[in-house]
């Protein structure tokens, strides 16, 4: 059985409450790799309610808010994301594909 790390980020929930590109991508793609047996880890917050197999996230609530202030200030939301994906990387050994949508990292 293969496993993917699917990276949808801290932004927004998955699926999203409104409007979300990447969110909506995952939301959909997601359940039709379960269907075919795929085990899916999903990173992201903790406010998710998509199906999966495992869900780790370094955030409780979406960190979109945080997108309007200067940009010195909102890159450390997504580096500390990163930093807990990549341990989870790092700790499993059953993790086949990551399919990440970090652009910024």
């Amino acid at each position: 059985m293969i496993t993917v790390l699917m990276n949808a980020g801290p932004w927004l929930p998955v699926p999203p409450l409104g409007y979300g590109g990447i969110e909506n991508v995952i939301a959909t793609l997601v359940p039709l790799l379960r269907k075919r047996g795929v085990r899916v880890v999903l990173a992201t917050v903790r406010e998710s309610k998509l199906p999966v197999d495992r869900r780790i996230w370094m955030y409780q609530q979406p960190q979109f808010a945080h997108l309007l202030r200067p940009y010195n200030q909102v890159m450390g939301v997504a580096h500390a994301h990163m930093q807990r994906v990549v341990a989870e990387i790092r700790r499993r050994r059953d993790i086949d594909l990551v399919h990440d949508h970090v652009e910024v990292v």
